[in-house]
């Protein structure tokens, strides 16, 4: 039950005067969905990539985690794992397993120039 409250004093109290009403009780719970149709399209295309290097990212340092979370909170941020990044579905960027266990994402721009957006284990 819920009332209204007034202040009295330095004190919040419940006014007598004031009708006690019932709380609403949603009748269900929307569920609110993360998965959209480029995150599903990004891990389409990340999951054979990383499924066939996963020995060899596991023994550079990647977790299980860092290669496939999904927005798990990590400190004060959310995090997902390289396999969600972006990078998998931008036209002409290639990724590459690169020493150390680093992923590469090689841009390919029109000009000629190359740059690279590298993703390492933590």
């Amino acid at each position: 039950m819920r009332g209204h409250l007034r202040l009295v004093g330095n004190d919040w109290v419940a006014d007598p005067e004031a009708p006690m009403e019932a709380m609403p009780v949603p009748a269900h719970r929307e569920k609110r969905g993360i998965m959209t149709e480029d995150l599903l399209r990004r891990w389409r295309i990340s999951r054979p990539w990383l499924k066939i290097r996963e020995d060899v990212l596991l023994a550079s340092g990647w977790t299980r985690a860092g290669l496939y979370r999904v927005n798990r909170p990590l400190g004060h941020s959310y995090t997902w794992g390289v396999a969600w990044s972006l990078w998998w579905t931008v036209a002409g960027i290639s990724p590459a397993l690169a020493d150390g266990g680093a992923i590469h994402f090689i841009v390919h721009e029109p000009s000629g120039r190359t740059h690279f957006m590298v993703a390492r284990p933590r």
